[in-house]
């Protein structure tokens, strides 16, 4: 994550290991230190920070710190670099000086000498600032820009007009605005494009060609890197129909569970079309990137709801983004209907978030009933957890139904998201002799925890239950063949023989050829409650109202006749489903009613 504190950001590139500790003291005076052995990794946070000052060894392996110099003073003219070299190397020091350095350091040094020339570095840049021309200079540049006729303006022709070399104008606008010249001039493009944007008098293609962009789809990639909205998702946002309703879908559009946001996105579309429910007002469906990321996505639900007046959200994949995001929610009066497992804390923070899905803490009892009905109660049972938030309740729900059952759980091991190799995991598994490999991970992490068990042959010498599972996304990974006698538990099944899900199916079916997973009922459902909740309450702005409806809703479900939410839990009544696939067939082996 980019550090952006950037007065005090040191980046340290050397070899000698004698300078780690010295440079490392810097860390008790404020200083934030990166350090690195080559001009590579340099680059990389280089690219990604606002560093301050680089401390740059003379020497480096395959590399001459005079061409680092020179490479810095090219591409980073703002930053000060101290060179560092050993006792007699006059020659390296004088190319230094006349290239611009900053300072000289000559190895070894104290922490203490290292502090004091980087004080004197910063008090003389300090001194460098123009006191009452720094405002003149902040209007000047305002009034160079809004007279551009695009804001397509090259350092070079802004650094002529005012008679600077790029060296001083980079540093006039790093200290005026606060930024480099590249992120000050996006940032006034950005702003000058939502200005636009937000008046709809112009098209969007005609914005981009006035901000200077000769490709259009460019301009829409750009513009989304920086809002994580479309120019066209933006513009329906900042300026909403009067009798449009908007809704916000959590999706994880990049980070580990990325492949779960199509399903998403397309679910909450498909409860718009008009066969399951004719509504009577306008619905405004907006995609938010959670990155599958707490912070991000906390972060990006505060926005929606601060800046767009966004009150309705659904979705997140990932339980520890949900707990994040029902703060998030709860905070701005706003409601959730989640798509993860995770148990939400009670009070304010409950009150807001709503859930088709059913809670980790009401899975492993109900789930382990009816596996432990169809094997026999003559397990020995081994657990594998993904080490996080979801993992960790899982677990110990398991664990608690597990002695309820009086069975014996005969050990765990956690991995990691993404997980790759599970050889070691499952090795331990078989050395505890378990009859039953009990999964307690979700997604990619189960499609690489089976892909491994049929790889060596383990579907045939012991028992494996999915307790969580995507059964279509298993089976569209892996193929039949290799689920062959494993156990699922699901709490969406597409066969289901009930008119709401069969129309649902039909729909999806028709729509993309191919079945839907729980991930697209559970977010077909969530709008699908929105629109009942809004439309019994005649006032979508009224989020208690709404929320009052919602905790009292009664539906034609998708896995029972009649689902209904169940009041100041905010959980709903549905089934949970053990399939097993068994001849290259899926059968229903018990379902569960909760």
């Amino acid at each position: 994550m980019p550090i952006k504190n950037s007065d005090w950001v040191v980046l340290a590139i050397h070899l000698n290991p004698t300078l780690s500790g010295t440079i490392a003291g810097l860390r008790n005076y404020g200083y934030v230190i990166h350090e690195c052995s080559d001009f590579d990794q340099g680059k990389d946070f280089l690219a990604e920070n606002s560093v301050s000052i680089v401390l740059l060894e003379a020497i480096l392996q395959d590399q001459d710190g005079i061409e680092v110099l020179n490479y810095i003073n090219r591409l980073y003219p703002y930053i000060d670099v101290v060179l560092m070299a050993q006792f007699g190397d006059f020659e390296t020091a004088a190319r230094a000086v006349e290239l611009g350095v900053a300072t000289f350091l000559q190895i070894p040094f104290t922490t203490e000498t290292l502090l004091k020339r980087i004080q004197w570095i910063r008090k003389k840049k300090n001194e460098q600032k123009p006191e009452p021309s720094q405002n003149n200079f902040r209007s000047l540049i305002n009034a160079f820009i809004e007279k551009s006729i695009n804001l397509n303006i090259a350092m070079p022709d802004l650094a002529a007009h005012f008679n600077m070399s790029k060296s001083t104008l980079h540093r006039k606008i790093k200290c005026t605005f606060g930024v480099s010249f590249q992120d000050f001039i996006d940032r006034v493009r950005l702003e000058k494009t939502k200005q636009l944007l937000e008046n709809r008098d112009y098209k969007i293609i005609e914005i981009a060609e006035r901000l200077g962009f000769t490709d259009n789809n460019y301009f829409s990639k750009w513009f989304k890197q920086h809002t994580k909205f479309s120019p066209s998702e933006y513009r329906r946002l900042a300026t909403p129909r009067a009798s449009s309703v908007r809704i916000g879908v959590l999706a994880p559009l990049t980070g580990v569970h990325k492949a779960q946001s199509l399903s998403m996105i397309r679910g909450a579309e498909m409860a718009l079309e008009p066969a399951f429910y004719k509504f009577g007002y306008d619905i405004d469906i907006f995609p938010i990137d959670t990155a599958t990321n707490p912070c991000v996505g906390s972060k990006r639900t505060y926005e929606a709801a601060k800046r767009y007046n966004l009150r309705f959200f659904l979705g997140c994949a990932n339980s520890s983004v949900l707990q994040s995001v029902a703060k998030a929610a709860s905070e701005t009066k706003s409601l959730l209907i989640g798509g993860a497992g995770v148990d939400i804390e009670e009070g304010m923070q409950s009150r807001s978030v709503f859930r088709w899905l059913l809670a980790t803490k009401d899975v492993p009892r109900k789930a382990l009933k009816s596996y432990l009905g169809t094997v026999g109660k003559n397990q020995r049972i081994f657990t594998i957890t993904p080490d996080y938030i979801f993992g960790y309740t899982l677990l110990q729900k398991t664990k608690e139904a597990l002695q309820y059952e009086s069975v014996e759980h005969v050990g765990n091991r956690y991995h990691n998201l993404g997980a790759q190799n599970f050889q070691p995991i499952f090795q331990k598994a078989l050395e505890a002799k378990a009859d039953t490999i009990l999964l307690l991970n979700f997604g990619i992490d189960t499609i690489s925890a089976l892909e491994y068990a049929y790889n060596r042959n383990l579907n045939n010498r012991l028992n494996i239950f999915a307790m969580w599972a995507n059964v279509p996304q298993m089976i569209s990974s892996l193929g039949l063949e290799k689920v062959e006698n494993v156990y699922f538990g699901t709490q969406y099944w597409h066969e289901t023989k009930l008119p709401a899900n069969k129309a649902f199916v039909d729909c999806w079916s028709g729509s993309y050829n191919c079945e839907p997973s729980f991930v697209a009922a559970n977010s077909y459902i969530s709008l699908y409650l929105y629109l009942m909740a809004i439309q019994k309450t005649g006032k979508p702005d009224d989020v208690a109202e709404v929320a009052e409806a919602l905790d009292h809703l009664v539906w034609n479900g998708l896995t029972a006749p009649k689902e209904f939410m169940i009041p100041y839990t905010h959980q709903t009544k549905k089934e949970y489903y053990l399939l097993k696939i068994e001849n290259g067939q899926v059968s229903i082996k018990d379902p569960v009613v909760y």
